[in-house]
């Protein structure tokens, strides 16, 4: 039988890759879909940013201001 600290250092070196969505901040589309490893049993969250297309709009806009 595995004792608690076995199991422990066993769970520490497995991990999983998992698909973690990336929703864009400025539309709420998501833009893009990375594969990232974690130690299994974690929790995922989806992550944020901006997409090409607000990126774009948005910096057509900081240059419009200068």
């Amino acid at each position: 039988m595995e004792t608690d600290t076995e199991k422990l250092k066993k769970s520490e070196k497995s991990s999983e890759q998992k698909k973690i969505p990336k929703i864009c901040s400025w539309c709420g589309m998501i833009f893009s879909i990375d594969d990232w490893e974690f130690k299994t049993g974690h929790k995922i969250h989806v992550t944020h940013g901006i997409c090409p297309k607000c990126f774009a709009k948005e910096k057509a806009e900081g240059e419009k201001i200068k």
